[in-house]
């Protein structure tokens, strides 16, 4: 992935939610205050992706008490940053606990969110069904709870403005968070076919998804988000063209 990517990457939710909520209660609210800067969604390297400026790499001057020229010192800056990078961005820790403690973390990440969900398909099945879409607001609210009292603060919004108008308004608002709103109807769409369980890569997917539809221009995932996607017709909002089929990819981009 990196050798293809050559290092490009897209920003993370952490990043662009806030930018997003940010936009969304000035245009919603048409409070006076400016819109904020425009943030980078797609840059490259490590610090893109973690959204620091923490991972650098210079080759030392001199080596073993000799001088390093100039030239030898340039050319093992590169290689050093280069092996930095691949890394960090390869995931590659210095020994196998490390490997061992991260994978380990990251499966049960996954199963928290799988389970999550399915309490939640659960509680849905004891509201009824015709509360799916109130539901699905809910937690989208929820899961940006910090962000959207921080951004309110910054703003000078009172929260409760919006709480006060129930399912409306925060619909309205999570309507207008790009990515926050993919996210939401790649969940509702999934619950809507309670037979089918979550499984633990689905906070993989959601996550990658609810940033790279709104801001790609092409998306290759899984048959079944395509689907949702299409049904959600998130593909026409955002002007994006999501395919499972990755040999139809060449055509796309020469276009």
């Amino acid at each position: 992935m990196l050798s293809l990517s050559q290092g490009h990457a897209i920003a993370s939710a952490q990043v662009v939610v806030p930018y997003e909520i940010e936009v969304a209660l000035i245009k919603q609210l048409q409070l006076p205050n400016d819109l904020p800067p425009a943030i980078q969604i797609f840059g490259e390297g490590a610090n893109h992706v973690f959204n620091t400026e923490m991972f650098t790499y210079e080759a030392p001057d001199e080596y073993e008490g000799h001088p390093l020229p100039a030239e030898l010192q340039a050319v093992a800056t590169v290689v050093g940053s280069t092996a930095m990078e691949f890394g960090i961005l390869a995931g590659s820790p210095s020994s196998e606990k490390t490997r061992l403690a991260l994978s380990e973390h990251m499966r049960l990440t996954g199963s928290m969110f799988a389970c999550g969900q399915q309490e939640l398909r659960d509680r849905v099945a004891q509201l009824g069904r015709g509360r799916l879409e109130d539901v699905m607001t809910a937690t989208a609210i929820a899961d940006i709870h910090g962000p959207l009292l921080a951004v309110c603060a910054r703003l000078g919004v009172d929260p409760g403005r919006l709480f006060a108008g129930g399912a409306e308004v925060l619909g309205h608002l999570v309507g207008d968070i790009p990515s926050r709103w993919v996210e939401r109807e790649m969940r509702r769409l999934r619950h809507a076919n309670p037979q089918k369980r979550w499984e633990g890569n689905d906070l993989n997917d959601v996550m990658a998804l609810s940033v790279a539809v709104p801001y790609c221009d092409v998306v290759v995932t899984e048959r079944q988000w395509v689907h949702f996607v299409d049904r959600a017709e998130l593909g026409q909002r955002f002007n994006t063209t999501v395919i499972s089929d990755l040999p139809k990819l060449p055509e796309l981009l020469g276009r």
